[in-house]
């Protein structure tokens, strides 16, 4: 069995190899070989979307007829399907996720592929046409980079991410209908958080759904090289802001997909930023402890329920419970705090509702207990620990273990965060949740 050393580097290799080839990629010129379409006339790829045909992929064969049509293509568009699930949908989804559809668009046509009965040869017939530096990929949402990394170790390379790029556009952030209205004077209806995309046979609505995420990408991309090309800019560099929105979608390229159950360096920068907003220099050692604990009852209970990490309990929501951990001595405290964080953030389902008492005990048994000895008043020296927390800051991994010790609580060390790294296992990985082959 391959150890944990070696999966990590070949995995670091993987990404390595791919990384330094989206970074060689050149910056359009004047003299560009073709791949950027900077002096394009607009109309011409409007008029491509009229009446556009579909090609429904559910075969080796056709699926290798798509690689060998695209592959003469300078750009194309892509996005995934997968299975996940909304706020207020009832359908019952997996924990992890996985692939259902993938579309891709060119000029002239589009492909709705069904992955599932192709996952065993979808990374051979596909994998090359993503990493192929000389073809631009247009998608709307990064995710898709992410996805494809999970489940086929697939890279996306030489990638034009449209929801970045129109932040250098337009001052409000657009979604993918909202560019679509914009620039093809179409009103899409987007309602495809709702569709369980695992249901076969497709039906007419997922089809049309699946397809008008990527019938307009390519109309899009082209209007908005042109409309960055064109942008005034207080610099003498020639095409800065397409220049900035490569860089961006290149940047986005680089991302990395981490399991559900590790506090990597997304997790991470949540917590930075969460800690910014709230004038804190970092969470003390109980706030750390307790933060820890939440985060893995929520790992525990998305398992349980087959769920989404996302929709038992949001991030924020655990950073705000372990930021006032001090102040929750009922699941009534807890509900009020999480209710803030609501409004704040929008969600649509009051999860934590359901499950404050769970949450309420996890938060009172991972803070300090008092002693058997100790005097009704608060004293630092009478509270011991139940969860020592280590976290290594450079590389913003963690790792943690839950110990019954007697050693008491330093006040002078009530803001460090202790960086020893710990051997601790995290017990067994459950397999991906995929349908059989």
């Amino acid at each position: 069995m391959e150890s944990i050393v070696d999966q990590g580097a070949r995995e670091k290799n993987s990404a390595s190899k791919y990384f330094k080839i989206i970074q060689a990629l050149p910056y359009p010129t004047e003299e560009d070989n073709g791949l950027w379409p900077l002096h394009v006339d607009t109309n011409d790829y409007l008029k491509s979307l009229e009446d556009r045909p579909f090609v429904l992929v559910e075969t080796g064969y056709q699926l290798q007829q798509l690689a060998d049509h695209v592959s003469k293509h300078p750009f194309f568009a892509l996005d995934c399907k997968q299975s996940q699930r909304s706020y207020d949908s009832q359908i019952n989804l997996k924990y992890t996720g996985f692939i259902c559809l993938l579309q891709i668009s060119t000029v002239e046509i589009d492909f709705i592929i069904d992955v599932l009965p192709l996952r065993s040869i979808f990374a051979e017939k596909l994998g090359p046409l993503f990493s192929n530096p000389s073809s631009i990929k247009i998608c709307h949402d990064a995710s898709d980079v992410l996805w494809l990394q999970r489940d086929y170790n697939i890279f996306i390379v030489n990638m034009f991410e449209t929801q970045s790029s129109s932040r250098l556009l337009f001052p409000e952030k657009l979604s993918l209908s909202l560019l679509i209205e914009k620039y093809c004077k179409v009103q899409v209806k987007k309602d495809d958080q709702q569709i369980d995309w695992r249901i076969r046979p497709l039906t007419t609505e997922m089809l049309v759904s699946a397809q008008n995420d990527t019938r307009y990408l390519i109309y899009i991309f082209v209007s908005m090289v042109k409309e960055l090309v064109e942008k005034p800019s207080t610099t003498t560099a020639k095409y800065f802001y397409l220049h900035k929105a490569i860089e961006n979608s290149r940047r986005l390229s680089f991302g990395k997909f981490e399991d559900n159950d590790k506090l990597g360096p997304n997790f991470w920068k949540s917590y930075r930023k969460y800690i910014q907003l709230n004038k804190m220099e970092s969470f003390s050692s109980i706030q750390t402890a307790v933060m820890h604990a939440i985060f893995d009852w929520r790992e525990r209970k998305a398992r349980e329920l087959n769920d989404g990490v996302t929709f038992v309990l949001p991030k924020k929501m655990i950073f705000a419970l372990a930021h006032h951990c001090i102040h929750i001595n009922s699941p009534a405290d807890l509900i009020a705090i999480c209710d803030k964080v609501h409004k704040e953030d929008g969600a649509q389902v009051k999860r934590y509702v359901e499950y404050s008492n769970e949450i309420f005990s996890v938060i009172k048994t991972s803070k300090p207990q008092p002693s058997l000895n100790s005097s009704s008043s608060y004293s630092p020296n009478s509270y011991k620990i139940n969860t020592i927390t280590t976290i290594n800051n450079n590389n913003h991994n963690s790792s943690y273990t839950n110990q019954n010790n007697n050693n008491s609580y330093n006040n002078s060390n009530n803001n460090t965060i202790n960086k020893q790294p710990s051997n601790t296992n995290s017990g067994p990985k459950l397999p991906p949740c995929l349908p059989p082959f």
